[in-house]
């Protein structure tokens, strides 16, 4: 789990626990385990490779068409199993800390 506040206590733990299931928190900040790191990335490249095209203008619609271009749902699919989603047709990980 994130680090909500409302994923910590007691109560949450034992919930889960009577349900077979361990709570592993994530790092306050871990980049590798964010697949939207992963989408931005991609996204922040192709805008860049653009970048003398941008104007005031039409920097909303050339936004809009890198996602189009380079955000697939597979790209989206992989990144999350990359990030120890469970995504099916991906084998699973599960992220056990660093």
């Amino acid at each position: 789990m994130d680090n909500a506040s409302s994923h910590h206590g007691a109560p949450i733990e034992e919930t889960c626990a009577e349900r077979g299931h361990v709570v592993l928190y994530r790092p306050a900040y871990s980049p590798h385990l964010a697949w939207i790191e992963h989408q931005n990335s991609v996204l922040k490249s192709a805008l860049r490779r653009r970048y003398a095209a941008l104007t005031h203008e039409n920097v909303v619609g050339e936004i809009e068409r890198a996602i189009r271009e380079c955000i697939t749902p597979e790209m989206v699919r992989a990144s999350a199993a990359h990030c120890h989603y469970n995504v099916p047709g991906y084998p699973y990980r599960p992220w056990l800390g660093d």
